[in-house]
């Protein structure tokens, strides 16, 4: 193996150890718990000033143990949220203005119809994860949605929203990461 196989190797090792880690947390807290702390975190995004007061915003649709963020609509307006929709080569689209709600492919509810938002147009992402550390970087789920899409939105601010438990203390960043800027959590949010 050559020296930067070998490096990506041993990150890959690395970032699956971390996401396993920040999943058993994640997974630890009880179905109540994790209900209350998604209200706060949804609180949180709305009241914090950190998304913009205009524009449309890209939320995500929960995994069964991810914070839940379906009071945005309420906070913010169903007008302003987009969701994802992924496809099978990788690809990720943010979707506004949806006709309704299907299973995707990994079992995530995506938009079905609507209108497909330019990444250049979203005023803020709000990007979901396995674990965070405090300097905005994410470990996601692997499948590289996010670290694709991520670059192609360049104004939008980038809000990770997760539970506290799910701190990693570091994460080691590889060249196509983009960090959040922000991190909101049901205890409150911080800069990164």
């Amino acid at each position: 193996m050559q020296e930067n196989e070998k490096a990506k190797a041993a990150g890959e090792g690395t970032k699956a150890r971390l996401r396993g880690a920040a999943l058993c947390a994640r997974r630890a807290m009880g179905e109540g718990e994790r209900a209350k702390a998604s209200g706060k975190i949804c609180l949180n995004l709305a009241e914090s000033g950190l998304l913009p007061d205009e524009g449309i915003v890209l939320s995500f649709m929960a995994m069964p143990d991810e914070p839940d963020l379906a009071a945005l609509e309420g906070l913010l307006g169903k007008e302003r949220l987009a969701y994802p929709r992924t496809f099978k080569d990788g690809r990720m689209e943010a979707v506004a203005e949806a006709d309704g709600f299907s299973k995707g492919a990994f079992g995530i509810r995506e938009p079905v119809g609507g209108r497909t938002v330019r990444p250049e147009e979203l005023a803020a992402v709000i990007v979901p994860c396995a674990g965070f550390s405090g300097d905005g970087h994410r470990v996601g789920m692997g499948g590289g949605y996010y670290d694709r899409y991520l670059p192609e939105a360049k104004a939008a601010v980038k809000v990770i929203a997760a539970f506290s438990a799910q701190r990693i203390f570091k994460i080691e960043p590889e060249a196509h990461d983009v960090p959040a800027e922000y991190i909101v959590t049901e205890e409150g949010w911080f800069k990164a």
